[in-house]
């Protein structure tokens, strides 16, 4: 058992993988099991600025590393066999909300593009693990949307940065059009709301009498 602090960079080139279950061709759940993520300090309230990458655990305990800016240890537990949530210091993390991999938007390509993901002449039971990447990369070659890699994306003021291959799946999500959770927003974006508030406060205190 044991987690490891990964570099942005290198982060591309481990994957988080996720497999379907089929039934009459309709996608009707699916599992994830998620190697690299973001962590967060509960004891200074920051969250670390680098990924971490889980290489395994034993009964659930996976390890604990010190965090960048205060030393305390934060302790990370799994669920002993796939990873589709953490336990940062008690507090939960799950992968399907973190990282939009659920059901409804995978069905969802199907139904709104007319597209099928199934394997041929597959129509009922569970797909092989397959990275996040490989499910994109099937989508974009059956609808024509085109990702570059480049968007950054929040899904959560404390578990951030996400990893490279999840925001090539959000920006995907994002021109597709699927309508996304309000706790959704690009880095950019993030940037300009604060900038923008900051600004608004100021000129609130330069107007007092």
């Amino acid at each position: 058992m044991s987690i490891a602090r990964i570099k942005l960079v290198e982060a591309r080139s481990s994957n988080n993988h996720i497999k379907i279950m089929f039934k009459n061709g309709k996608i009707k759940t699916i599992r994830i099991h998620c190697k690299v993520f973001p962590l967060f300090c509960k004891n200074c309230q920051q969250s670390q600025t680098e990924l971490f990458l889980h290489n395994g655990s034993r009964y659930g305990q996976v390890g604990s590393i010190s965090c960048e800016f205060c030393g305390v240890s934060i302790a990370i537990v799994d669920n002993d066999n796939i990873v589709d949530s953490i336990k940062v210091n008690d507090e939960s993390c799950s992968f399907e909300k973190l990282y939009l991999l659920s059901a409804d938007y995978i069905e969802w390509f199907q139904e709104w593009y007319g597209i099928t993901l199934a394997p041929e002449s597959f129509f009922e039971g569970w797909t092989n693990w397959i990275t996040v990447d490989q499910l994109r990369e099937q989508i974009e070659t059956l609808t024509d949307i085109e990702t570059d890699g480049q968007a950054r994306y929040q899904t959560d003021e404390k578990f951030n940065p996400l990893p490279p291959d999840i925001n090539r799946w959000i920006n995907l999500l994002e021109k597709s059009t699927v309508p996304l959770p309000d706790y959704v927003s690009k880095i950019g974006e993030v940037y300009a709301k604060t900038l923008w508030m900051g600004q608004n406060e100021q000129s609130a205190i330069c107007s007092l009498p």
